[in-house]
């Protein structure tokens, strides 16, 4: 129980790990 609700916490700010990333390095490049 413990473990899928460690995981449904991870998942969205994975996601938006994911999704940000290229966007923060094309920020630090420019």
């Amino acid at each position: 129980m413990y473990k899928i609700e460690k995981k449904e916490n991870l998942e969205p700010t994975v996601i938006r790990m994911v999704v940000q990333a290229p966007f923060m390095a094309k920020r630090a490049k420019a």
